[in-house]
């Protein structure tokens, strides 16, 4: 951290960066949550599949279809949910294809449909566990109920929550850049 904080120091007055609070900070540093058009066709392009799934089968066009209509920053929450990042990675330096772990989504479940059953995920696999569900209809639905009671549970104070963890670093950055501008 304090090696980050240095380099910020570098480029920013620590007298500018003491204004924020260490959720904006996250934000101007990662950039807004919003996935657009253009990174959702990077998202999917990029995207792989396992368990039986491939981007022609119906579970994968249906999520696709589900994303696809949410707003950019509902679609950065499904980001969110399935890689513990805030969006995806700028198309101009690669995008989803620079990624080392790429987005996967998978089968979970047999071919029943489960229209109760919830797509999980795991982030440190970039991987969303996908059930079978009976129509896109039930699809979208269950994809944003997931997120909203996935997302939920990270932020309900969970001290080692991937958003915990963020606010504590950029807390840290914060305190460490004010403590040298007052050198």
């Amino acid at each position: 951290a304090f090696a980050f904080s240095r380099g910020v120091r570098d480029v920013v007055p620590a007298g500018l960066l003491q204004m924020f609070s260490a959720v904006e900070l996250q934000g101007m540093l990662g950039g807004g949550n919003a996935v657009n058009n253009a990174a959702l066709a990077d998202w999917k392009k990029h995207a792989e599949y396992g368990n039986g799934l491939d981007a022609a089968h119906q579970r994968v066009r249906w999520f696709w279809q589900a994303v696809a209509a949410l707003s950019p920053a509902v679609r950065a929450d499904v980001w969110r949910y399935a890689t513990g990042r805030n969006q995806p990675p700028d198309i101009r330096q690669g995008g989803c294809g620079s990624m080392d772990t790429k987005f996967n989504l998978v089968a979970r479940g047999g071919d029943k449909p489960d229209d109760g059953a919830l797509i999980t995920a795991a982030t440190c696999h970039k991987q969303l566990q996908m059930p079978c569900y009976s129509s896109a209809q039930v699809t979208a639905q269950q994809l944003v109920r997931s997120v909203e009671e996935g997302l939920a549970s990270a932020e309900s104070g969970d001290p080692e929550s991937f958003e915990a963890v963020q606010r504590r670093l950029m807390a840290k950055v914060q305190e460490e850049v004010a403590a040298a501008g007052a050198q």
